[in-house]
């Protein structure tokens, strides 16, 4: 079995085929723990590439949620933050305060029911409790989960 360790990546994941080698998608393994939670409606925040692709849209409609990102503008600073400050390890708390702001308005705005943590550098600012009182599932621990599940039932 194989794990692809970024969400932008699996936007490869397609285009490989069926392989000997099975592999577990984060975008399925998102949606099945998604369903599990009982979310209906969530948000995405990870880089430009992640929000604007159809890496999770897809799977998550299959699944019956619905998925919601960010404006454009929002979508522009989260990219920036993104490789500007976290893969730089750069966590600053102003950053998280933004962070959490746009989680509120999506809340809010969109009436999402939790935001997509969509790669590993998000989680590791949006730490700790959920964010405006929303879960964050943090992507690169439920891929991980799948795998260590998926070996564990073999």
């Amino acid at each position: 079995m194989a794990l692809i360790a970024s969400n932008t990546a699996h936007l490869a994941l397609d285009a490989i085929g069926p392989t000997a080698i099975p592999f577990i998608h984060i975008a399925d393994a998102t949606a099945a723990r998604a369903v599990r939670a009982g979310h209906r409606r969530l948000g995405l925040l990870g880089t430009r590439y992640t929000m604007t692709s159809s890496l999770y849209r897809g799977r998550l409609e299959r699944a019956g949620i619905d998925l919601v990102t960010p404006p454009n503008e929002t979508m522009d600073f989260v990219h920036e933050v993104y490789f500007g400050e976290l893969v730089k390890g750069v966590f600053r708390a102003e950053t998280r305060a933004d962070l959490e702001a746009i989680v509120a308005t999506m809340r809010d705005r969109d009436g999402v029911d939790g935001v997509i943590l969509g790669g590993t550098e998000p989680a590791l600012i949006l730490t700790g409790e959920p964010a405006a009182g929303l879960p964050l599932p943090n992507t690169a621990r439920i891929h991980v989960e799948a795998g260590l599940a998926w070996l564990a039932s073999g």
